[in-house]
């Protein structure tokens, strides 16, 4: 777009240096005063009030490219507006699942209790402390990682059971104590569980039930 030349003392006076200066100004503030630099309304109508005043009065913009540019401007805003609303319903999405927090104590593990917007960005809450949204590492599923919880607990019981050689009656109540557990498990949470720790536990069971077998025979 052409501008409005100046003549100063019968010649051309350069004022392209000043007028990009004021539209950088005017330009610089729209952006200062909108969140993460995002293009709004005022920033819009700011520029387009710049546009307006230095246009040439001799050949004005047409009015159909005003229009188009609302038009563009529009679209730009739906687009946010729509990305926005995705970004706060994923946010939300996050309540009552286990998430992993990058901080500079380390990562910590724990379940959402609640998220809220702040004016520097959006937060979870994990166990009475807030954390940014930005610094999550993964995302887990509640019955996931409980099941997964559960799962590696039992394997470290049951890794701590003899061999089937090794295995005595003082050994009894550990190997029940497994089973007990085991047998408490939902099918899904018992697919979490190794199937070579399964198959241990089970000929553990089994030889156990064989020696108080023979243990009562033995008395009798």
């Amino acid at each position: 777009m052409s501008l409005v030349e100046k003549v100063v003392n019968g010649q051309i006076a350069d004022t392209s240096r000043a007028e990009a200066a004021e539209r950088n100004k005017i330009g610089d503030k729209g952006v200062s005063e909108t969140s993460n630099s995002s293009f709004d309304k005022e920033m819009f109508l700011k520029l387009l009030a710049a546009e307006m005043q230095y246009q040439d009065p001799m050949s004005p913009t047409d009015n159909s490219q005003y229009v188009s540019e609302m038009a563009t401007f529009s679209q730009v805003e739906a687009t946010t507006n729509v990305s926005n609303t995705v970004s706060k319903m994923n946010a939300n999405a996050l309540i009552g699942n286990y998430v992993t927090v990058n901080t500079d104590d380390g990562d910590i593990t724990g379940v959402v209790d609640y998220v809220t917007e702040r004016s520097d960005g959006t937060k979870l809450s994990i166990n009475n402390k807030e954390y940014d949204i930005d610094d999550v590492k993964t995302v887990t599923d509640s019955n996931y990682y409980e099941a997964g919880l559960a799962a590696n607990a039992l394997n470290a019981m049951i890794a701590k059971l003899p061999s089937l050689e090794n295995l005595t009656k003082d050994n009894a109540q550990d190997v029940a104590n497994c089973k007990t557990v085991y047998d408490a498990m939902s099918q899904y949470t018992k697919g979490f569980v190794p199937a070579a720790s399964v198959s241990k536990l089970n000929s553990l069971v089994q030889r156990m039930n064989n020696i108080n077998n023979s243990s009562e025979k033995a008395d009798n």
